[in-house]
């Protein structure tokens, strides 16, 4: 069998006659931020990248991995292609836990203290309920206020929701600020075509000429090389732009 839950591991991890096995994968628990105004006279509060990077060096990742999953889990950092991967950018932000940076940055965008951010999230262990209340207190010492909120129901619809428009001026398909989930790649490709102005998974990052350009340079050569320094711009510009906050890396565990 196999599992994406460390409470499983947890559980089994000492019963005789059960091994345990981690597995690399292309796997990603991040948050998604929405840039798209929710109506026509109000801009979205993480429409400033300021903001964006901010959220990222205000939660400590990696006492979220030892916290929750004891060191079985990677830290995320500036991209969101899982540490040790052929494919990984080096020498970017890596956006390492920096309370202090977070509160420059927000004073620099003008950030509004009084703004509650809805955080949404659909999966229902006590780990993750766990995790929502610790990046909501880590983002609440900077000055940032999230309510997290669990979503049932059709949950794909109220994640993937398209924008009446993919430039910056459309309005938002769903009604969230942030929210939690997780990217299973079945390729380095995976982790960013979905950015691209057409794509139908695109919901909450207006296009970009300049990532749209960089996308068609990844996937209009089979020279793997050059698709390794066209992905290499791709980590960079999501690095300096913060599209969405890559959490943690977590492996693939089985048990047998």
């Amino acid at each position: 069998a196999y599992t994406k839950t460390y409470t499983d591991v947890q559980a089994l991890q000492d019963t005789e006659g059960i091994n345990i096995h981690d597995v690399s994968v292309n796997y990603t628990r991040w948050i998604m931020l929405n840039q798209y105004k929710k109506d026509e006279n109000t801009d979205s509060p993480l429409k400033d990248v300021r903001v964006r990077q901010a959220i990222a060096y205000a939660i400590d990742k990696a006492t979220i991995c030892e916290q929750i999953f004891e060191g079985a889990a990677l830290p995320g950092d500036g991209t969101l292609t899982p540490t040790g991967s052929d494919w990984k950018a080096e020498g970017l932000e890596s956006y390492d836990y920096n309370p202090d940076r977070a509160r420059e940055l927000l004073a620099e965008a003008g950030w509004d203290s009084s703004t509650t951010l809805d955080m949404v999230y659909y999966y229902t262990d006590q780990q993750t309920i766990d995790l929502m209340a610790i990046i909501q207190q880590q983002l609440a010492e900077v000055g940032i206020n999230v309510e997290p909120r669990l979503i049932e129901g059709d949950v794909t619809t109220q994640l993937n929701a398209r924008p009446t428009s993919t430039d910056e001026n459309g309005i938002s398909g769903v009604d969230w600020d942030m929210a939690y989930g997780a990217l299973s790649a079945t390729s380095p490709f995976d982790y960013y075509e979905r950015f691209g102005s057409d794509n139908a998974s695109n919901v909450c990052t207006p296009g970009s000429e300049e990532l749209d350009g960089y996308l068609e340079e990844l996937t209009s050569t089979a020279d793997v090389d050059k698709q390794k320094e066209a992905y290499a711009k791709i980590e960079a510009y999501h690095a300096e732009n913060m599209l969405y906050v890559p959490l943690y890396y977590q492996p693939v565990w089985v048990v047998t």
